[in-house]
């Protein structure tokens, strides 16, 4: 994870996934020739390669050949998306019906998965999107409003965008590289709200600098959601892809908000002229300010500079209302293991901003449009399944009522004697015969034979109709 290097609040960004090269124009082009035709083919070679060329521009963002930027996210990586969507929609891409498997590393480039599924492709090029927002975020000179303003939005925007891959991934049921696991995705969730409530602290101290009990629960907030962070990055399911500096930079963050936390509070209480709870949690702060000293050691300057600006002041803050308690007030102090945590706000700031449709993130256009959609393709390809099944089931059906009607009419012997009646004059017939068919008529009435010769024409005629 990168680091941002401002001399205010260090913050993380999360590494882009790398991936391995893919050429759409071929498999693509095989497919449009062998399901519509080569004319099609050549008239979609132009959009084909265009994805091509987007695709080598987002993996040429993530390998750092090219910058990190809003016009990268707008350009490159929300145009492809575009072009992805559009594709899907008149190509079988995930299904791997179309010869075509998208291969992306963790963030760790440790470990790959290539799958045949777009979504796939999808999911990754969007994490990647999530992580150039967190780059701009940590990117913004946060000592202005208008940089703290930008660092916030960048923030929320890689949450939101990392709630749709989280959506996403979700309906797939592939083994995925552990970054885009749910364990995975929830912490660089958690890291990205976390990072945006710090802004949101930021703001709220420059524009309420007097309001130091509100501004003690805000702080308080950023420091248990680091905490958060830290115990899911601990986790051993992500010890693939995290580092020690990324928990080491929750810590640090985590142990300078609880920190900031119990200054304003001291500031509240010095206003109350409480100078012994002030003194213990200006105690308190130093403590946790000499723990992040520890902490900070292992990170780099940006951590240890921010350090040196902050700990001279609050340990002068310290020495003075110590000097004033004993000369003046003499006020009782609480021991630091009396002291409760600071109250909390009770919920984070900030929120995910909730990503548009993908189509909606770019004007291109579909440029498939003479392709028949694929779901259109699927659909005309099962009604015709199910047609051919249904008129099976009647040939069956048909069959099956003829062989039970043939078995029927011989147990009874009356197959002669409907073919008989079925001719208006029988020369040559047995004597024997013809007493048979007036024994029955006699029996029965004439109507039965005439019935079971009619009923015997109707099967043959649905049998007939049937083929």
């Amino acid at each position: 994870m990168a680091v941002s290097p401002l001399m205010n609040d260090p913050m993380l960004a999360v590494p882009l996934k790398r991936m391995d090269p893919l050429d759409w124009v071929k498999p693509l082009k095989a497919f449009i020739k062998e399901t519509v035709n080569e004319h099609e083919a050549e008239c979609s070679a132009e959009a084909l390669e265009k994805m091509s060329r987007l695709r080598k521009a987002v993996k040429e963002v993530a390998e750092g050949k090219e910058s990190v930027s809003e016009h990268a996210i707008e350009q490159v990586f929300y145009p492809y998306l575009a072009l992805l969507e559009h594709a899907c929609a008149h190509f079988p891409l995930k299904d791997g019906r179309v010869r075509v498997s998208f291969c992306w590393y963790d963030v760790a480039f440790r470990k790959k998965v290539a799958l045949p599924s777009v979504t796939w492709e999808q999911s990754c090029v969007l994490f990647n999107a999530a992580a150039a927002y967190m780059f701009l975020g940590t990117s913004e000179d946060r000592s202005s409003a208008d940089g703290i303003k930008n660092s916030f939005k960048h923030f929320q925007a890689a949450a939101g965008v990392l709630e749709c891959v989280r959506a996403r991934v979700s309906t797939l049921s592939e083994r995925l590289t552990v970054d885009l696991c749910t364990d995975g995705l929830a912490m660089f969730i958690a890291l990205a709200m976390a990072s945006a409530h710090h802004c949101s602290y930021l703001k709220a101290r420059n524009e309420m600098k007097d309001k130091h009990a509100v501004l003690s629960k805000l702080s308080m907030e950023a420091s248990l959601l680091y905490d958060g962070v830290a115990k899911l990055m601990a986790h051993p399911t992500l010890a693939e892809i995290t580092h020690r500096r990324w928990i080491g930079h929750c810590e640090f963050s985590r142990q300078l908000m609880e920190a900031r936390a119990n200054i304003h509070l001291a500031e509240d209480f010095l206003k109350q002229d409480e100078l012994g709870i002030a003194v213990a949690r200006l105690q308190r702060a130093v403590v946790l300010l000499g723990e992040a000293d520890k902490t900070s050691r292992e990170l780099g300057a940006a951590y240890t500079q921010l350090l040196s600006s902050v700990t001279p002041g609050v340990r002068r803050q310290l020495d003075a209302a110590v000097l004033d308690n004993d000369r003046i007030y003499h006020c009782r102090v609480p021991k630091l293991d009396a002291l409760e945590p600071p109250p909390r706000l009770g919920k984070a700031l900030a929120k995910a901003t909730p990503l548009a449709g993908l189509l909606e993130l770019s004007t291109v256009a579909d440029p498939f449009t003479n392709i028949t959609p694929v779901h259109i393709l699927d659909a005309q390809t099962t009604l015709h399944d199910d047609t051919e099944a249904v008129v099976a089931r009647m040939h069956a059906t048909v069959r099956e009522h003829r062989e039970s009607r043939r078995t029927a009419l011989t147990r009874l012997g009356l197959l002669p004697a409907i073919a008989a009646a079925e001719k208006e004059a029988a020369p040559g017939l047995p004597e024997e015969l013809h007493q048979r068919i007036a024994a029955i008529n006699a029996q029965c009435g004439g109507h039965c034979v005439a019935y079971l010769r009619d009923l015997s024409q109707t099967l043959s005629g649905v049998a007939e109709a049937a083929r």
